[in-house]
């Protein structure tokens, strides 16, 4: 089976958006979420709203900063659910269009990323391999490239040459979006990797 493609994958991501909402209970929606500006689950719906919109309408200024995130969960402070989820897809046909046009579009790992985050909040199974591996390939492609070590992520394999490493390709997509400890991620590649390589790996830096 071919990998999705960046809108593939963006709007199989609002799908799962859309489908989990409809099992939240209130407890869930006010339960935090890590790795975020210690937003709740709600409040990750309005940041993806938000970032769906200002897309669309071309209100960039400041992004992807945290004042950019944190005015979509302010803005949105107060409405439903279900308003936020109709907001997340009725943007997505004028996103897919600007996703068509972009090489490696930050607005998919945003969503699919921030899902991923929710699902472990809330101790769900780990999002399906579709969402997250053309994120995955395209990261580890660039990240590995130029060191001495040989990766072998489940069916992918990344690297410039060395000694092989077999890692969950799951982990390292969350490795990778900084969704992991610094420990956590040492306990993955050992000395494989200097401690500044594997700092380097992680997009927002060490955990």
């Amino acid at each position: 089976m071919s990998t999705p493609t960046w809108t593939e994958t963006f709007v199989a991501a609002g799908e799962a958006l859309e489908a989990l909402a409809g099992s939240l209970t209130q407890e869930q929606l006010g339960t935090g979420v890590p790795a975020t500006p210690l937003w709740t689950t709600l409040e990750v719906y309005a940041h993806l709203a938000g970032v769906g919109t200002s897309v669309v309408t071309g209100a960039m200024a400041g992004a992807p900063g945290p004042e950019w995130t944190a005015a979509h969960v302010a803005d949105r402070r107060g409405r439903a659910l279900r308003e936020l989820v109709t907001e997340i897809r009725d943007c997505e046909p004028a996103v897919v269009e600007i996703i068509a046009q972009a090489h490696r579009p930050a607005i998919v790992w945003d969503r699919v990323v921030h899902l991923a985050d929710v699902a472990e909040a809330l101790g769900l199974e780990p999002l399906a391999q579709p969402l997250w591996e053309r994120i995955l390939t395209s990261f580890a492609e660039r990240a590995f490239r130029e060191l001495a070590l040989t990766v072998r992520a489940g069916e992918w394999t990344f690297g410039g040459g060395g000694p092989l490493l077999e890692v969950d390709p799951y982990e390292l997509f969350r490795i990778h979006f900084s969704r992991r400890s610094r420990a956590q991620v040492r306990a993955v590649f050992g000395d494989a990797l200097t401690a500044a390589e594997q700092d380097a790996l992680q997009i927002f830096g060490p955990q």
